[in-house]
């Protein structure tokens, strides 16, 4: 349990504190029927799997949907543990927001061909809590995005390498796309553990207000990272 908490901690070569693997890595262990037999651990997972309603709606929403509509199913408090952070993200940001309403909008197709109880459509429903204002609409901060990186103490090798992935990353969120250089560019930036670190640091400033960079992130440029083959690593 401790390792899925902790897998995206200081994870700065995959930029995991934007893109954090551990929600879903949670809610897959859930989904296996791994943590059945142990319901605190479950919930614990479960917690910390409902994190992703913090990311833009990805490919795998459906997915995601079902293992939370056959969590909720498992009993009352369970529901309402999904309910309760379905709530938060209808309140959070626009992020927040759009993938809450994307799982409330399967959830009654899904609730059907799981043949989960009435009760569970009922999560179709959940609003925001109306006495909590919605957080401030901010602009993505690239003003002390651009500071950050300018500021860097860096040698002119690691700059060298740094700005490129900087530019890359202010292109793909104005853009909406990433084309092969912009890519190779913020790889080759991870590939160094300080450039990765101060990428990361910088990336504080834009997300999650930059929806698009962070889905381009999670569905381009990182899966890459994650099929390297890692054998030498291992060895090394």
């Amino acid at each position: 349990m401790d390792l899925v908490e902790s897998v995206d901690e200081k994870a700065h070569s995959r930029l995991a504190a934007a893109v954090p693997v551990g929600p879903r890595l949670a809610l897959e262990i859930v989904e296996d029927g791994m943590a059945r037999s142990l319901p605190r651990w479950r919930d614990r997972l479960i917690k910390h799997g409902l994190r992703v309603l913090d990311e833009p709606p990805a490919a795998d929403i459906s997915i995601i949907t079902r293992g939370l509509v056959r969590f909720a199913d498992t009993g009352d408090d369970q529901r309402q543990l999904v309910a309760e952070a379905l709530r938060d993200a209808l309140g959070g940001h626009p992020v927040s927001r759009a993938t809450a309403a994307k799982v409330q909008e399967l959830i009654p197709a899904i609730a059907r061909e799981v043949g989960a109880r009435p009760d569970v459509l009922g999560l179709r429903h959940v609003r925001r809590r109306p006495d909590v204002p919605f957080p401030p609409n901010l602009a993505a901060a690239w003003d002390d995005f651009d500071e950050e990186i300018t500021t860097f103490p860096a040698s002119a090798t690691t700059s060298a390498v740094l700005l490129p992935a900087a530019d890359a990353l202010r292109q793909i969120a104005k853009q909406g796309s990433a084309d092969e250089s912009a890519i190779d560019a913020i790889i080759m930036a991870l590939d160094d553990s300080k450039t990765a670190e101060e990428l990361a640091s910088a990336l504080t400033h834009v997300v999650p207000n930059a929806a698009s960079l962070t889905r381009i992130l999670r569905d381009a440029v990182l899966p890459i990272l994650h099929r390297r083959p890692i054998g030498a690593e291992l060895h090394s």
